[in-house]
């Protein structure tokens, strides 16, 4: 077949050293000179939207970034695990690019490989599994640990020392609350648990108690929870601690009655300064963790308040310690809500100079206890106050009333059977004696039991009878 002029154009054109001009050879012209062409401008295109950050890899491993639980399936965000049922779970894998077969696989070894007994924030534990006891647990989130750093903190300081700083007891209450404050950090920083006791802060309404608890919140990660109920048996589920490092009491409306004062004081000591704790939720498998855990109770200086504490015998005295609270005024103003918001803004931003502080800052000798670090500590007005209020201090104080009618001579000595029928038959003490001693036999015997040491004397038993001796108020034999 015999060639075209334009086939012919065309072919020298692509055997050219030089650029050529297809368009010339088209139109079955001559062939120009080759010359350098401009560049074409390039054609305008929008700009592309703003998109999700696409996944860490450009098809990751389905079995590497969940968890599943029996029920949900918890995706790792690298910031939190964010729970999600299985069609969820799918689209995810979908949208990484897996095929349905790929994904029924990875599904199926997630179930089998992939299973945990909890998911949920764990007190004291970082973002990730976690064993105890056998029994795979997934912290879901990490504590928000603020980071301690040199800077000075005037208002912090001020805000302690004005609620805290006390005539009788001086600046030990101060530095009985740092140093808490500081074992507790490293608790928590550390990721290891340490006893520690119950802090009590007993004042009138108003004076910064629950502020002193934000501040601790701030302090231990950012998480509390409130144990009243669980600590007072009202309920036998604790799930909703486990992810808290500091449980809460915040002028709870509590109970007086002695066995939930006396079940308090049991759960301090097991959930306190136990190795372990059990975390049961409502339908769910019980297990055993060690969470990093500190407890606050604020609580009004009625008498009627106060009662809600536990009666500070000798196996929980060294358990919880008792600040007495002032009301003074704060080192900002916080009157409205913009001030208030202010005024906490500035206690946090001088936080971190407070942690540093305390990490360099060495805890008095008088102060240290080999077990939680730092002693226990009772003011003495709020322990009288307990004192009074309590079984034996009522007692004691009938006994001051008989006493006073010429009902009873002190000293007095004699069995509890024949103390318990002087004050039931002394005219100005028998309703109050009644009442408390009447409804359980052993109750006189039990109460000058825990008055022992105080005015109240233990006698050989004489005839297989044990026999007491009651002093004057103020006195020991």
């Amino acid at each position: 077949m015999r060639e075209t002029t334009l086939t012919k154009d065309a072919r020298s054109i692509l055997n050219a050293d030089g650029r050529q001009v297809l368009l010339a050879a088209a139109q079955n012209v001559e062939p120009i000179e080759t010359q350098a062409a401009p560049e074409p401008k390039a054609k305008a295109t929008p700009e592309p939207e703003p998109q999700a950050e696409p996944p860490r890899d450009a098809k990751p491993e389905p079995a590497t970034r969940f968890f599943y639980d029996g029920t949900r399936y918890h995706l790792d965000t690298a910031r939190e695990f964010v729970p999600m049922d299985q069609k969820s779970a799918s689209r995810h894998m979908k949208g990484w690019g897996h095929h349905h077969s790929e994904i029924e696989a990875a599904l199926c070894t997630i179930q089998t490989e992939r299973h945990i007994h909890f998911a949920g924030p764990l007190a004291g534990h970082p973002r990730g599994l976690h064993t105890a006891g056998g029994v795979k647990l997934l912290a879901t989130v990490s504590p928000e640990i603020i980071e301690a750093a040199p800077g000075k903190w005037p208002t912090l300081r001020a805000v302690l020392e004005g609620l805290l700083a006390d005539s009788e007891a001086g600046s030990v209450q101060v530095e009985t609350f740092l140093a808490w404050l500081k074992i507790a950090r490293e608790s928590l920083v550390s990721n290891r648990r340490r006893p520690g006791q119950a802090l009590a802060l007993a004042g009138p309404r108003g004076c910064g108690k629950s502020l002193l608890i934000d501040i601790a919140e701030a302090a231990l990660g950012g998480r509390r929870a409130n144990p009243y109920a669980y600590f007072t048996g009202r309920t036998n589920f604790n799930a909703d601690l486990a992810g808290a490092e500091l449980l809460a009491v915040d002028d709870e409306a509590g109970s007086s009655d002695i066995r939930s004062r006396r079940t308090l004081a049991a759960n301090i000591k097991a959930c306190l300064f136990a190795g372990a704790v059990r975390i049961e939720g409502k339908g769910k498998t019980a297990f055993t963790f060690r969470p990093c855990w500190r407890m606050l109770m604020a609580l009004n200086d009625e008498p009627e308040a106060l009662l809600v504490l536990p009666p500070i015998t000798e196996d929980i005295g060294d358990k919880i310690t008792l600040l007495r609270c002032h009301k003074r005024p704060l080192p900002m103003p916080a009157h409205t809500l913009d001030e208030r918001e202010a005024f906490f803004a500035q206690l946090i931003a001088e936080l971190p100079g407070m942690l540093a502080s305390l990490e360099a800052w060495e805890i008095p000798n008088e102060l240290t206890e080999e077990r939680c670090g730092v002693r226990a500590f009772h003011h003495p007005a709020i322990l009288a106050s307990l004192h009074e209020l309590s079984p034996e201090g009522h007692l004691s104080g009938i006994i001051d009333t008989a006493a006073a009618a010429g009902g009873i001579a002190l000293p007095w000595t004699g069995t509890a059977a024949e103390l318990k029928s002087l004050l039931c038959f002394e005219s100005s003490t028998a309703r109050d004696a009644e009442k408390l001693l009447g409804g359980w036999h052993a109750a006189t015997g039990s109460y000058l039991a825990k008055l022992e040491g105080t005015r109240v004397e233990r006698l050989p038993m004489l005839n297989g009878v044990l026999r007491w001796r009651v002093l004057p108020s103020g006195l020991v034999g």
